[in-house]
């Protein structure tokens, strides 16, 4: 499966953070897990797609423990066969998947917002 990384260009915690996400949640945390990125700050498993917030630094580094970059023009395309996937996947007892309408703090936007701000 595939982990795919956005350069930051969203604020999270006062942090330019960009995305990583995968049509596959163990091997999202997996590759989180190599960066060392913690789950409870960084993770946000709520979203209509589950994803990990990553700090601008990182993502060179996400890049080269096996992360591909997702470009602009491919994020339309990825974003949708993810949360096709996310959505049709079957949850196992006590695991709780994305929320039909995710919880947003005030002025956030999602990953599908216009120009791609998301939370």
């Amino acid at each position: 499966m595939t982990v795919w990384v956005e350069q930051a260009q969203w604020m999270r915690m006062d942090v330019l953070c960009g995305h990583l996400i995968s049509d596959d949640l163990q091997a999202l945390h997996d590759l989180a897990l190599k960066l060392e990125l913690d789950r409870g700050k960084y993770f946000n498993r709520h979203a209509l797609i589950p994803h990990y917030s990553i700090p601008e630094g990182m993502v060179p580094a996400a890049i080269e423990v096996g992360a591909v970059e997702l470009r602009p023009g491919d994020r339309a395309r990825v974003l949708g066969r993810v949360h096709h996937l996310m959505a049709s996947r079957h949850w196992q007892a006590g695991e709780r998947g994305p929320d039909a309408l995710p919880r947003r703090r005030k002025g956030q936007q999602t990953l599908f917002d216009g120009d791609g701000a998301c939370e």
